[in-house]
């Protein structure tokens, strides 16, 4: 996690945003928090961790901050009208869930790691999307899988100045879970 402050001569920028996408959940009444999957990891899936902390540009951890993730399933399908087999999303899998960050700044989701998809012709790595939300600042992004080759084919990826800070750090990474851990930096508090 983020240390309590970072040195004034260290400090970092903010975040780099990326598109809010075309399946930003329609009905997030369902979310009751930051499970978007409970229970072990169907045949073939692997479970996912996403541990972040949220801090203002200079580093101080921001308490209360809304953070709302979404995502696609195992096989890249979205819980969404207007995705692609969005009618056959794993059916305890809600893709969309809303947490806030506690007086360090910090949030955990846990999940499922998500599967790349295709958007026509072209090839969607596997990402979380994100909104944090904090009371004056909000940054939508995505982040992505540290590592995977599919990274290099995402043409949001690909694009992004700084691409190397929406790739999360990797605590964990085995047969039964992907635990990451990464920090989200506001423009302001």
């Amino acid at each position: 996690m983020a240390p309590a402050s970072i040195p004034s001569t260290t400090l970092p920028r903010r975040t780099p945003g990326l598109l809010l996408g075309p399946y930003y959940p329609l009905d997030r009444t369902a979310a009751l928090g930051s499970e978007l999957w409970t229970g072990p990891a169907p045949s073939g899936a692997r479970g996912l961790r996403l541990e972040g902390c949220v801090c203002s540009g200079d580093g101080t951890p921001l308490r209360d901050a809304h953070i709302e993730m979404w995502q696609a399933d195992p096989a890249g399908r979205y819980r969404h009208p207007s995705a692609r087999e969005g009618n056959l999303v794993l059916e305890c899998f809600e893709g969309y869930g809303a947490t806030q960050s506690d007086a360090d700044g910090r949030f955990v989701f846990r999940s499922l790691v998500p599967g790349a998809y295709r958007e026509g012709v072209t090839l969607r790595a596997p990402h979380l999307h994100l909104q944090i939300t904090g009371r004056h600042d909000r940054l939508v992004t995505q982040l992505f899988l540290p590592g995977d080759a599919r990274n290099g084919e995402d043409r949001w990826f690909c694009a992004i100045v700084h691409a190397e800070r929406l790739l999360p750090d990797i605590v964990q990474d085995d047969a039964d879970l992907l635990w990451l851990r990464w920090t989200a930096f506001l423009g302001r508090a």
